[in-house]
């Protein structure tokens, strides 16, 4: 970005995902626990703080590298789509990372391309930014929706349809969207229950 310009936008959801490794990582040639990591990443290189701890001694210290940027790395993608990449956990096989994003789509196109370097990736939460009472949600995997029943989601959302107090007829919703009112209800419905299936209702 030009010197003396600037841009903001809104990011409306905290996601966190959990990204099976594609391939070895610098973090690993670090001794000791890795506690903390903040990673800076450019076009070819990744820079990190990582604060660690030696289980020989139980000293913490933090340790500053620069390497070059994997192919495999996820924090591309994430950078990519202009949300910076947070690592909360690193394991020996897996990544948990945090980033903010404007919206599910956004979401969606993250999780399908780190799917392209990772065999297994997982929508572990999406929290709204603006909820002050929410902690932590259960939430699904939107990529395991199909593209027709994100559509029907979003129109519906959009629409109002789910909003307490709110009538909006369903054959209005369908004829919006240039399907069948039992086509809409159908897709609808999948989704649903798709939706349903993956959260964890503990009432």
């Amino acid at each position: 970005m030009p010197a003396g310009s600037s841009r903001s936008e809104e990011r409306e959801l905290r996601i966190v995902l959990e990204i099976e490794r594609g391939g070895p990582c610098s973090l690993d040639d670090l001794a000791g626990r890795v506690l903390d990591v903040d990673v800076r990443l450019d076009e070819e290189t990744c820079n990190v703080d990582a604060t660690v701890k030696d289980d020989e001694d139980d000293q913490v210290r933090t340790v500053f590298f620069t390497d070059d940027l994997c192919d495999h790395c996820p924090g591309k993608i994430f950078a990519k789509h202009d949300c910076l990449p947070r690592y909360r956990r690193i394991d020996d096989g897996s990544f948990v990372m945090e980033t903010y994003a404007s919206d599910t789509d956004t979401v969606a196109e993250i999780v399908n391309e780190v799917r392209t370097i990772s065999d297994h990736v997982s929508v572990k939460s999406i929290v709204p930014t603006d909820d002050g009472e929410v902690s932590e949600i259960d939430i699904v995997d939107l990529t395991s929706l199909t593209n027709k029943q994100r559509r029907a989601l979003h129109y519906a959302k959009e629409a109002g349809y789910y909003d307490s107090g709110e009538s909006v007829p369903l054959d209005h919703l369908a004829e919006r969207m240039g399907v069948s009112t039992s086509a809409l209800s159908q897709l609808l419905q999948r989704a649903e229950a798709n939706v349903l299936r993956q959260l964890d209702c503990d009432c």
